[in-house]
């Protein structure tokens, strides 16, 4: 089915600092699926506390 292949699906690599997914942004049933990077620095488990409550609702 074209729109289980479309749902998020995220991989990491080893270090945590590359996650990969793909997604059909809501375009359900048209087999177009596009793939994503993130880029996380290495340090992005120590920036965690500091970021705490500095995002909104």
């Amino acid at each position: 089915e074209l729109d289980y292949w479309a749902e998020p699906h995220a991989s990491v690599n080893h270090d945590f600092t590359r996650v990969v997914f793909t997604t059909d942004w809501g375009r359900s049933g048209t087999g177009e699926v596009e793939m994503f990077m993130i880029a996380l620095p290495l340090d992005w488990p120590e920036r965690l506390p500091a970021l705490a409550g500095s995002v909104g609702p």
